[in-house]
């Protein structure tokens, strides 16, 4: 009797033991942060886990801190203009000449500034995104696939040197609008502001 008691025990045991480690091992499974995590720089889950090789349909470009050139308006300088009064007629605000040099100086030179401001007629200035109301004068450009959504920020699989994922918040409601139509998966160019640390912002998507 001991014997068959011990067995049944022994039975009882090993069957709670392997029902724990079921539960232990679905809670690992759907726990956030636990496999491959999405997270911001504010520590923010936006998304459980994607496995980062998902690129079957890859897209055009990968790429992360290009500058945006080719996507953002330009304006050719007229006789009598300077950066001052470009400043005014195009942005509104001569305040903004420090977005203008900030555009422009990798393009002309880097050492454009308030004492050297010179511009010749028939360059053609680069302007910050029309939609955007101020902004650092470091916009970029980053391509990639479409990974994670949720609110008004996205997740983009991309080449950043320091991860495969990187974050962007959408601020206005144009951009916003934006974001209702990309889907995961999407093949997308983020035009953004690359001056803000915490969260880059959102000015214009492309799809690739």
């Amino acid at each position: 009797m001991n014997k068959k008691r011990t067995k049944i025990l022994l039975i009882i045991l090993l069957l709670v033991a392997g029902i724990f480690i079921g539960f232990y091992l679905f809670y690992l499974l759907n726990k956030p942060n636990i496999l491959f995590p999405i997270i911001n720089k504010t520590n923010y889950v936006i998304a459980k886990y994607r496995f980062w090789a998902d690129n079957e349909d890859k897209c055009q470009r990968y790429q992360f801190g290009r500058p945006a050139d080719d996507f953002l308006p330009k304006y050719v300088v007229q006789k009598g203009d300077s950066l001052f009064s470009i400043s005014k007629k195009q942005l509104g605000d001569t305040s903004r000449i420090y977005e203008l040099i900030e555009l422009n100086k990798r393009k002309y030179d880097d050492n454009l500034s308030l004492e050297n401001s010179f511009i010749e007629v028939g360059q053609k200035i680069i302007l910050p995104p029309l939609n955007a109301k101020k902004t650092s004068g470091k916009i970029s450009l980053a391509s990639g696939k479409v990974n994670s959504k949720e609110n008004n920020m996205i997740t983009l699989f991309t080449n950043n040197p320091t991860g495969y994922w990187y974050n962007f918040r959408a601020k206005s409601d144009e951009t916003i609008v934006f974001l209702n139509n990309i889907f995961l998966g999407d093949c997308v160019d983020i035009i953004y502001d690359n001056g803000y640390y915490d969260m880059q912002e959102i000015y214009q998507i492309n799809f690739q």
